[in-house]
């Protein structure tokens, strides 16, 4: 018995019309063919435009369906978690600076705390 093989450069079209295309099976082979074009524009609108395109775009299949409730759960969790860091990053800078009015901290440990605002800070320390 012996195991059938193809030849290398046999190509089955299957889900692509640029199948015959030199190295179609590439990434820079798909996207000299327009590939990821519309992910890059989507990406680049406001989100709110993006769901008016998807909503304007037709009737939906039940498998569209799901994949739009996936997508909003997703970002639904996405903007939960955003408000939960910045209300987070709000109250830790709050409680800083009600220490550093208190003046409770040492020098080093005032300059590592402010490091975390990400700038640079000149710290005057009263004698």
């Amino acid at each position: 018995m012996s195991a059938k093989t193809l030849a290398p450069d046999t190509l089955t079209p299957v889900l692509t019309a640029h199948w015959d295309q030199q190295r179609s099976w590439t990434l820079a082979a798909y996207e000299q063919t327009g590939g990821y074009a519309a992910l890059r524009k989507a990406m680049s609108m406001p989100a709110a435009d993006v769901l008016a395109v998807v909503k304007d775009s037709g009737d939906f299949s039940d498998y569209d369906r799901i994949i739009l409730h996936h997508v909003v759960t997703v970002t639904a969790l996405e903007l939960v978690k955003k408000k939960a860091v910045d209300e987070t990053e709000k109250r830790l800078a709050g409680d800083f600076f009600d220490v550093l009015i208190a003046s409770d901290l040492y020098e080093e440990e005032l300059a590592r705390r402010l490091a975390f605002f990400g700038g640079l800070f000149v710290v005057v320390v009263p004698a």
